[in-house]
């Protein structure tokens, strides 16, 4: 036998070895078949003399050992292959480097070579019949292990281009990710260079053409503009209130001044009178194309809209107006503030109508309540300019006092709105409810009692948040750090429900399923809702359409964020939890109640419900919210 020492890849090349053993079996072959013939005519000239006929069985036997030649040969390419596909095998071990595939494919290289090894002697020892299979069997044998030889190849070749693949992934995810950055700080230095005037026309010309084409015109950008100019009017009713509380103005009856025969649920409420107010000013006009300004200055096709849209959404609009104080948008914001802010209500604000008249002869005064009024004005222009860029365009539709409430075409901006009717079927005892969550707790103050609520919402959510499946199937979320960093970029920006639409299986479709289930008890559904149909449907793999499931899918969404996220870092951010009883650390913990009161002698507060977990990000903290229990706060 052949030491197997001798044969492994790394002292003798399989390669060689096959060469030399088919030049033997190819010599061997033709003197077999130089033997036959010069038999062939000894025995004629045997027969001449000695006047003899041999039988027919002659030729048979020669057909034979033809076909047993032929068997072995079969068996010999076989071989080869197996050969070939053990190298490659052992060739794929060493990148990346692995002993023991390494071992295993060198073990798998030696054993086919020595297989080759006992071929050759049994051929040299003349032993016509190698198996106890006839021909044909054996060479039917030998194609179908050619057959899975060359399979196992193949599948060599995948594995090695998947990681290829996967490779390749990796260095876009980081590439896309290095452009994005090159991108942003692009646009600050253009930024800078702009304010101080060095960016030449060109460069602001082509970053134009950049922005045109870099943002894609979908009902997600649009939804986000709109939430945007809603924010602006909220931020700044803020100012406008305060202003008028300095003035002294009796605010109950402004409200009922804006919109009278209104029945608040809180005195707070009355604040939503003055968005209103603000709301009609601003939009009024909107459902035209030249937005009540003068036409012939507006004419313009839907991309030119939008490219309005673009020139102006990422600058700030002093800067846009200190360019061009008499462009459209700088009429459009003059207009819009005399109409939004009444000369009574400026003189008792500022003591005159100075800024009154700067603002009727054309100027844009530098006032932080001008600039307040600015950014709003900007929201709700990009709004009407991104309204027009589509084709059809948007259509706005405005709802009037008195209107049915459709759960279809409105939302309430009071959030935790029940009728009187589903006040008094519910019949919760929410202390009842606190205690049952988590007992034991002294709640500085009644209302405190919502940490509990909070904290068990937590916990639900928060289950498996430090496993990498985050408790879901492992098959669905095996990735790389990279891959993480992608799922989280995916839907970071849009709706919840626009993700749904798209695949409602997905994996955060029944992360989403699965945390609702867990967090909204039956019974506290039937309490709700009178039946359990919308668990019923989501059990039966729906997502429901109603405000109750909407909002839930927004706090679902966060957390499955910060769940990719923690994993798209290296080392992985950890997660780490609070239990009742434990003693307060300033370090790793943060009470949600921060007018709490420590006297000196005081012994160190005890945790008693955990609000939110914390993390550990490289030698960072981020700090635990808890509730502590049994302490004092003030007023």
């Amino acid at each position: 036998m052949t030491d197997p020492q001798a044969l492994t890849p790394a002292k003798t090349s399989p390669i060689i070895s096959t060469v030399k053993l088919l030049v033997t079996t190819r010599a061997a072959t033709s003197g077999k078949e130089a033997m036959l013939r010069t038999g062939h005519k000894e025995t004629e000239s045997h027969d001449n003399n000695n006047q003899k006929v041999y039988p027919q069985p002659i030729d048979e036997t020669v057909n034979h050992n033809k076909e047993s030649m032929d068997a072995l040969i079969l068996r010999i390419f076989n071989n080869i292959s197996s050969l070939k596909a053990a190298y490659i095998q052992l060739q794929n071990a060493h990148t990346p480097y692995d002993p023991d595939k390494i071992q295993a494919a060198d073990k798998l290289v030696i054993e086919e070579l020595m297989r080759l090894s006992e071929l050759k002697h049994s051929y040299r020892d003349k032993n016509p019949k190698l198996t106890s299979a006839s021909p044909k069997d054996s060479c039917l044998l030998a194609e179908i292990q050619e057959q899975q030889n060359l399979l196992k190849t193949y599948e060599v070749m995948v594995k090695k281009f998947q990681s290829q693949i996967q490779t390749r992934d990796s260095e876009i995810v980081q590439l896309q990710k290095q452009i994005q950055e090159s991108g942003q700080r692009k646009m600050k230095l253009e930024k800078k260079l702009k304010q101080r005037g060095l960016l030449p026309k060109e460069s602001e010309a082509s970053e134009e053409e950049n922005s045109f084409f870099s943002i894609e015109l979908t009902p997600s950008l649009f939804s986000s503009a709109v939430d945007t100019a809603y924010k602006s009017i909220h931020d700044f009713s803020k100012p406008l209130i305060n202003m008028m509380k300095m003035a002294r103005w009796d605010l109950d009856a402004a409200a009922n001044a804006i919109e009278s025969a209104v029945v608040y649920a809180k005195r707070a409420h009355k604040k939503y009178a003055f968005e209103s107010h603000i709301c009609q000013k601003m939009f009024s006009g909107f459902q035209e194309e030249n937005f009540s300004m003068e036409p012939s200055n507006l004419t313009a096709s839907h991309e030119g809209f939008f490219h309005q849209f673009l020139a102006i959404r990422a600058m700030d609009p002093l800067d846009v107006l200190s360019q061009n104080p008499d462009s459209v948008f700088g009429k459009f914001s003059r207009k819009k503030y005399l109409l939004v802010v009444h000369p009574k209500m400026e003189a008792s604000f500022f003591g005159n109508l100075d800024q009154r008249k700067y603002v009727m002869s054309g100027g844009h005064p530098r006032t932080p309540f001008y600039q307040a009024f600015l950014k709003l004005a900007k929201s709700v222009w990009l709004l009407h300019r991104l309204a027009y860029s589509f084709d059809p365009k948007v259509e706005v539709f405005q709802v009037k006092k008195g209107t049915e409430f459709s759960e279809v075409y409105m939302e309430s901006v009071v959030k935790n709105i029940f009728s009187k009717r589903e006040i008094q079927s519910l019949k919760w005892d929410l202390d009842a409810a606190a205690n049952a969550i988590e007992s034991a707790v002294v709640y500085a103050k009644r209302a405190h009692k919502k940490y509990a609520f909070e904290s068990h919402i937590c916990q639900k959510m928060f289950s498996g948040f430090q496993e990498e499946n985050f408790s879901m199937e492992p098959s669905n979320l095996t990735a790389s750090h990279e891959g993480f960093f992608h799922q989280f970029l995916a839907i970071r920006a849009m709706d919840p429900l626009d993700v749904l639409s798209q695949n409602p299986d997905s994996v955060f479709g029944k992360f989403s399923r699965k945390k609702y289930l867990l967090v909204v008890h039956p019974k506290m559904e039937a309490s709700f809702f009178g039946n359990l149909d919308q668990r019923k449907y989501v059990m039966s793999g729906g997502h429901p359409r109603t405000p109750f499931y909407q909002a839930f899918l927004k706090l679902a969404k966060s957390v499955w964020l910060l769940h990719r996220l923690a994993y798209s870092f290296d080392p992985k951010v950890e997660v780490f939890q609070v239990k009742k009883g434990t003693e307060f650390s300033e370090v790793y913990m943060e009470s949600v109640v921060k007018n709490i009161i420590l006297e000196e002698g005081d012994s160190k507060p005890k945790v008693g419900l955990m609000v939110m977990p914390g993390f550990m990000i490289g030698g960072s903290v981020i700090q635990s919210l808890v509730y502590l229990s049994g302490v004092r706060c003030s007023e």
